[in-house]
């Protein structure tokens, strides 16, 4: 009885949330996957250099060169950790953002339950302690 009584509220609530979850997700995806694919072309030099500086670290001690290998390993280290970190910020903008979105379809629900006349089979309470796990796990 509730859906019925609401069905065009809900489908005119949630059809422009869910575009925009839609719209969210398709603008992230390419970015995350080339962000991915640089972070992976910044981690091959620093492999191989780890590599070949640990297959020849008796050459690098007898030349005395550990200084230069250090600051390039640091340096390799550096530019795949810039990625890295990009990386992680705009899945969190990702988050966020879905998040925001997840947020208000929760209100919006939590409004029409409370205004939408429902029969007397279910009592409001009920229906609003349904909502509150949503809720709590927001604020974990």
């Amino acid at each position: 009885m509730l859906v019925v009584a609401s069905l065009w509220q809900m489908l005119f609530v949630y059809l422009p949330l869910s575009l925009i979850f839609v719209y969210y997700t398709r603008a992230f995806r390419p970015i995350s996957r080339e962000l991915k694919r640089l972070e992976s072309i910044a981690r091959s030099p620093l492999i191989t250099h780890i590599g070949t500086t640990l297959f020849g670290l008796s050459l690098v001690r007898s030349f005395g060169a550990q200084q230069t290998f250090r600051e390039v390993t640091f340096k390799c280290i550096d530019s795949h950790h810039k990625l890295q970190v990009i990386s992680f910020a705009s899945s969190r903008w990702l988050s966020m953002r879905l998040d925001i979105v997840s947020v208000i379809i929760t209100i919006v629900t939590s409004i029409l339950l409370l205004i939408v006349p429902i029969d007397g089979t279910v009592h409001r309470l009920v229906l609003c302690l349904i909502l509150t796990p949503p809720f709590c796990l927001l604020f974990v």
